[in-house]
């Protein structure tokens, strides 16, 4: 398990979105798994495109892996530049 943040830029403002990726034993065959962890104060947003209630990520990027194409850092920069245009999680109301 890999585990750490993503930086994304919404409304020109910086985020960085905790995530953790399990690597499959048959990597790199074997597209990895991403999840969105939110912090404490965070929830996952309802109904996102690219992320399911429990944190799970869902990109065409991983969908279509391909291990002589296909990288942990490109899968990094696709998910930050979709997160950036729709934030998978956000703050909860005090």
């Amino acid at each position: 398990i890999l585990s750490g943040t993503i930086p994304i830029y919404y409304n020109s403002v910086q985020y960085n979105i905790p995530v953790e990726m399990f690597i499959p034993p048959k990597y790199p065959n074997e597209a990895p798994r991403l999840f969105v962890r939110p912090t404490s104060n965070m929830t996952v947003k309802h109904n996102h495109k690219h992320v399911s209630a429990n944190g799970l990520v869902y990109l065409p990027y991983l969908h279509e892996w391909n291990a002589s194409r296909a990288t942990l850092v490109g899968l990094l920069e696709v998910a930050s530049s979709m997160f950036s245009q729709e934030p998978p999680l956000f703050s909860k109301p005090p």
